[in-house]
């Protein structure tokens, strides 16, 4: 699928044909025809989804400026949100078993269990247990992305360093499942999941504007910078670090190392 089609084509079709339903069932209730108001909730869960699924893609789109408050879209955006939210959102569950329980523990029946549902019924929202991973990876890595956003918010330089590493370890401790499962699904041939990948590097890339870096330089110091704060805090949440020393301490450290490259690349325009 081309990026264009991926960002517009998909977005506007899904949007027209949810209006087409919804005409479609205003009709059937006006006219007293039969499963009306079947065809009523159809439109209804629809349309909320297709009005996530445009502003989401409007928000991948516009990259960083896309979670800004200066712009309209992460209203569209939240708004849409809390549209499918008053429907019940499966994924929601899924999310809340896999932090609380553990992504490892999440299995279909467990799902259909804590939804009140049968397994089958599942699969009006999923394809599968994999398709299951995926779309927690997926939600994990949006959280990550409006996250890290917020975070860099009226900071620049080494602060917005600090506050990026911050905000991402904060993600693993707030949302262990969703958190793991971005790491058992691959991105490669995924254009979603590059898509949303690419948003968490986009808005890292952004908050190094206050350095003098060009844009190259910017991308590449924004994955040195995902890496490293990958690497602690899925270290940190797996016990990974069984020393009993200052976390804490261990990540300023983390940080100022980082900062010491980003400067030696000021000073030079090379890396070591």
């Amino acid at each position: 699928m081309s990026t264009f089609s991926r960002l517009f084509v998909w977005p506007i079709t899904s949007v027209e044909g949810a209006h087409l339903l919804a005409q479609r069932a205003i009709w059937a209730l006006e006219t007293d025809q039969p499963g009306a108001s079947r065809l009523a909730s159809m439109a209804l869960l629809f349309a909320a989804e297709s009005a996530r699924f445009a502003a989401d893609r409007s928000v991948q789109y516009h990259g960083g400026y896309g979670f800004s408050e200066e712009y309209d879209i992460q209203l569209y955006h939240r708004h849409a949100t809390a549209w499918i939210l008053q429907l019940g959102d499966p994924a929601a569950e899924y999310a809340r078993l896999a932090d609380a329980e553990g992504l490892d523990a999440l299995t279909l029946t467990r799902v259909a269990d804590a939804l009140g549902v049968q397994q089958p019924a599942l699969y009006r929202h999923i394809d599968g247990y994999d398709d299951l991973i995926r779309s927690l990876g997926l939600r994990g890595r949006e959280l990550l992305a409006e996250r890290l956003s917020e975070a860099a918010q009226g900071v620049a330089g080494e602060d917005a360093v600090r506050s990026l590493g911050d905000a991402w370890r904060s993600v693993v401790r707030d949302a262990p499942g969703l958190y793991a499962a971005t790491d058992r699904y691959p991105c490669a041939g995924d254009d979603e999941l590059e898509a949303a990948v690419e948003r968490v590097v986009n808005v890292i890339a952004r908050s190094l504007a206050g350095f003098d870096l060009d844009d190259g330089q910017r991308i590449h110091v924004a994955q040195a910078l995902r890496s490293a704060f990958h690497g602690f805090a899925h270290l940190e949440s797996g016990d990974g670090h069984p020393h009993p020393h200052d976390l804490e301490v261990s990540f300023a450290g983390l940080v100022d190392l980082l900062m010491a490259g980003i400067r030696h690349l000021e000073r030079t325009g090379e890396s070591r």
